[in-house]
Formats: C-alpha cells, structure tokens, sequence
C-alpha cells in the first residue's frame, strides 16, 4: 500500500531520459551493451576470461578482472547519477533489468579460480563522509546476492 501512494504521489521515471512509467524505459534499457570480448587487465588484447597475461602481472598485480557491461552511453549515465545524485533506492531494480546471463559470467569465472573475489574500491574517507555511502560497496553487496562470491577489501585509498 505504502509503494502504491509513493508511486501515485511520486510517479517514477525512468532514470536516464526522464520518461514516466520505469526506472529505466524500454528505449534506454535497448542501450545497455554487455561486453563481446574478455581482455587481459595488462594490455588489454584479447584474454580468456579476463586473465592477466602473464607478461602483464608485474604492471596490474591482477591474476584478472571480469567485466559485464560497457561503461558507456546508458551505463555510465546511471552509475554517474548512483555516484553523484545518490540514487541508490531502487538497486535491486536496476540490477533485475540486466540479464542473468551476463551474472553467470561472473559465476563461471569464479568457478576456474578458488580465490575469486568481489573487491570493491574503497572511497576516500572524506568522500565517503559526503556522500554516506561507497557506491562500489553497494554493488559488490548486490553482486554478492546473486553470484555468492566472497567481498574483499584487498586495496586501501591513500590519496584523494
């Protein structure tokens, strides 16, 4: 009941374009590109499930990184207003419009390593302050309901 009166008083729309109705309208959902093609974090060519080349690990320190959608056009847009307009409400939505395949990467690829890990990057303390929240902590936590991976903080800021 109490959704129904938010929604009559406040009706949503979709994120990106501002049309009434979704969070995200069919157009922009259209608009979301997952990734063709794993690389290697090193060099970016051509790696299978984004494994670091060898050759690669003494400039990334990663043995990988997996990535599901391309952060550009819609997907930049919705991260830059979770970032900097604190939308972070409606995440479970948000995260029911991307396709469970492209989760399933990140499952498979957990699979090959037993070390996996969702390793969010920290804020800095004072950005942290500002905002009440690290959008990367929110989303390694939304990713870990749906993949079952463990959450890491293996990196720690030291600069703003």
């Amino acid at each position: 009941m109490i959704n129904f009166l938010l929604d009559f008083l406040f009706p949503r729309c979709c994120i990106v374009c501002g049309t009434f109705g979704r969070l995200l309208c069919p157009l922009c959902k259209k608009n979301i590109y997952p990734i063709q093609k794993d690389v290697c974090t090193g060099c970016f060519q051509s790696s299978p499930n984004g494994s670091t080349h060898g050759r690669c690990k003494s400039d990334t320190y990663l043995d990988g990184a997996v990535a599901i959608l391309k952060y550009k056009g819609i997907i930049k847009k919705i991260i830059k207003k979770i970032k900097y307009q604190l939308v972070y409400s409606d995440f479970d939505e948000l995260f029911s419009l991307i396709p469970n395949h492209l989760f399933e990467k990140i499952v498979d690829n957990s699979k090959t390593s037993k070390d996996a890990r969702l390793c969010p990057i920290p804020l800095h303390r004072i950005r942290q302050n500002k905002r009440g929240f690290n959008q990367a902590e929110y989303l390694a936590k939304h990713l870990q309901k749906i993949t079952g991976l463990k959450i890491e903080q293996y990196i720690s800021r030291i600069k703003k």
